[in-house]
């Protein structure tokens, strides 16, 4: 579990970015407003999976780097909202896995965040395939 958790941890450490980077290069409000509210999700994701880690192991996962800016806006949300909805299916099963209220919480809450991200993402993607 801790490997896995490691690696959700380095997913939503890359996430916050990477949304953070697609609100700088969004001009409409209202698509501003969702993409920011995503990032923030993330953030709060990693904060949350970062407290578990540290319930489960007394340490927190270091020396996480930020990734890669992404050079196609278009080609950035496609793989991303395949990245949440393959993260909500994962931590369906880590909801499996996961002893004690503890640490289903943040697998719950984020799963559920995931599938809104989805929601988001997918009519992100038809506004900013309407624009083009």
């Amino acid at each position: 579990m801790n490997t896995e958790l490691e690696n959700v941890i380095r997913d939503k450490y890359e996430a916050y970015y990477h949304y953070r980077q697609l609100y700088d290069h969004t001009r409409d409000k209202t698509l501003r407003k969702s993409i920011l509210h995503i990032a923030e999700d993330e953030k709060a994701h990693y904060e949350m999976f970062q407290q578990l880690y540290f319930l489960l192991t007394g340490d927190y996962v270091k020396n996480l780097k930020k990734p890669e800016p992404f050079s196609d806006n278009r080609q950035f949300l496609h793989h991303a909202l395949e990245k949440e909805l393959d993260a909500a299916d994962h931590y369906k099963m880590l909801v499996l896995k996961a002893q004690g209220s503890e640490h289903v919480t943040p697998f719950w809450i984020a799963m559920h965040d995931e599938m809104e991200h989805a929601i988001r993402l997918q009519t992100y993607l038809y506004e900013f395939d309407e624009r083009s």
